[in-house]
């Protein structure tokens, strides 16, 4: 929803931190903080304008797919040293794969 451009008002989470800081994302604690923040965001605009802001520069900068890959590459690079397998043809499919397959795109 951040990177649509969406107020959000999300329970806090333990890993939140990892993923925003403070100040990127509004948070509610317990039902009761949630009607005062529902309040009090409703009543402030401008602050929820700055929420958003921040929310969507912060998923746009390290939440993409594109970001993710390529920290999933990266993990995987640093832990196997025989990754990636050098490819020696260029053949994209090996003789035993069904050419049924081979037709699918």
């Amino acid at each position: 929803m951040a990177a649509c451009g969406a107020f959000q008002l999300v329970d806090k989470r333990t890993l939140m931190r990892e993923a925003f800081d403070d100040g990127e994302l509004a948070h509610f604690e317990s039902l009761e903080d949630l009607d005062r923040k529902i309040e009090y965001f409703l009543a402030h605009p401008e602050e929820r304008k700055s929420y958003v802001e921040k929310a969507r520069a912060r998923v746009l900068k390290d939440h993409t797919y594109e970001v993710r890959m390529q920290s999933l590459i990266d993990f995987t690079a640093e832990r196997f040293s025989d990754w990636p397998v050098e490819r020696n043809s260029e053949a994209l499919f090996n003789d035993e794969f069904p050419d049924e397959l081979k037709k699918i795109s």
